[in-house]
């Protein structure tokens, strides 16, 4: 990691909470509540001004942001009088509760709606790609089938909808190849909704041995051939291929030379491997492997495209992580490979400025990460737990719902309980990033 790196990482994560919190103060101001604090970053006070009785202040630790509404956490103490009048209208509690959930769901609100902006100007810059078959390449699962075609729409694999090229890849890498592929698709000649069954099948072939998707030109292994390199594979599962010999891996029409034409002849190999880069020796061999599915999608700079594919992304990628919550419990993922806190996220965002070959390479990499990151962020804080967002949203809906307010015994036991969670797996993941940044 840079120095470089490390700051743009940290500045992404500080923005992206400076702006979750921003929502909820602007929506709280303009909805009458009371703010008796709004804070950059965490820790001891280095600067604070007040105006109009709100404390604005920078912190010491350069991560994070909190808003402090009044009366939000006001407890009595005996000898002290209480700061408010316990029937003023402007704290917290005696707002109406649609106000109130309208200031707790603003938070999450900013993070979808500044990730959607990221992306449209991200997929203005690179294009966006839409879930329309661009080419039918042979030796692919799509071609033998003879039934797909270049234009042709999908909308579903194994029964998982697809609305961008993140959902296609994330249901391939969720389904079972060896059991086949159920596709749904709209015919571009005719405009019928069909659909097909497509049987796995193998293919023999000079190759390395792997099976590969294209994860926004990140080319990451899914599958090795346990006969690949004579019989002793040094490709895992995971890796990122960068090159082969020395041929950037994206240039598919070289790297297939190379391939075919080096039978038994160990290649250079460089690959990402748990963080780092890392050169292999593999040689090619004639084996039989599982054939590619070849599902090659459009890539497209049609404006309506790009807005549509804004809009659908952070849908895409809250899926993506259910699928990813599912697939830890399944054990098709392990738990380290799939849970990032601040310092994974900051290693993250500085590899790859690191890697970065290009200005424009930065922008469009920092662009993806924002929105994925403001997204999971988004999607983090509504989860119905205590002291998160969406644990204020519960208690708001049962209390709608009751007519009665919770007792506030009830409200702090819960709380209780989902700080205890919340302060698990935040422990979790900064053993999780330490483990992955340290080695062990």
């Amino acid at each position: 990691m840079t120095l470089v790196g490390i700051l743009v990482g940290i500045l992404i994560l500080s923005l992206i909470m400076v702006l979750h919190e921003s929502g909820h103060y602007f929506v709280g101001k303009a909805l009458g509540f009371k703010i008796e604090e709004f804070s950059i970053f965490m820790g001891p006070v280095l600067f604070e001004r007040e105006k109009n009785g709100i404390k604005y202040n920078i912190k010491a630790i350069p991560i994070g942001a909190s808003v402090r509404f009044a009366g939000e956490e006001e407890s009595e103490e005996e000898g002290v009088a209480p700061k408010y009048e316990s029937d003023d209208p402007g704290l917290f509690f005696n707002r109406p509760k649609w106000r109130r959930a309208v200031v707790v769901f603003m938070g999450p609100f900013i993070n979808f709606l500044t990730a959607l902006l990221a992306f449209l100007l991200l997929f203005n810059l690179t294009g966006a790609v839409i879930p329309q078959i661009s080419a039918v390449e042979d030796n692919t699962v799509v071609a033998e089938s003879g039934e797909i075609g270049v234009g042709d729409e999908i909308v579903s694999i194994n029964g998982y909808r697809v609305r961008s090229g993140l959902d296609a890849s994330m249901a391939q890498l969720t389904g079972d190849p060896a059991a086949g592929w159920e596709i749904t698709y709209i015919d571009a000649e005719s405009g019928t909704r069909r659909e097909t069954k497509l049987s796995p099948q193998t293919i023999e072939q000079t190759a390395i041995g792997i099976n590969y998707l294209d994860d926004n030109g990140k080319f990451i292994i899914q599958y090795v051939a346990p006969d690949s390199n004579n019989g002793n594979p040094v490709l895992l599962p995971g890796d990122e291929i960068l090159a082969i010999e020395g041929i950037p891996f994206s240039d598919h029409d070289r790297i297939g030379n190379v391939i075919s034409s080096s039978v038994g002849t160990p290649l250079i190999i460089e690959v990402i491997r748990d963080g780092e880069r890392v050169r292999l020796e593999s040689a090619p061999s004639i084996i039989t492997s599982a054939m590619p599915l070849g599902l090659y999608l459009t890539q497209t700079h049609k404006f309506s495209d790009t807005v549509q594919q804004s809009l659908a992304y952070p849908w895409s990628i809250i899926r993506s992580n259910i699928a990813g919550i599912g697939m830890i419990f399944s054990g098709q993922l392990e738990l380290r490979d799939s849970l990032a806190g601040p310092i994974g996220i900051v290693s993250i965002v500085s590899e790859t400025v690191q890697q970065s070959t290009t200005f424009r390479q930065v922008i469009e990499y920092v662009l993806m990460l924002f929105g994925l990151i403001s997204v999971a962020v988004g999607f983090f804080n509504l989860l119905p737990i205590p002291p998160l967002d969406g644990g204020h949203l519960l208690f708001t809906a049962i209390e709608g719902i009751r007519r009665k307010p919770l007792s506030e015994g009830f409200k702090r036991v819960v709380t209780s309980i989902g700080l205890v969670i919340f302060l698990a797996l935040f422990v979790l993941v900064i053993y999780l990033d330490a483990s992955r940044l340290l080695g062990f």
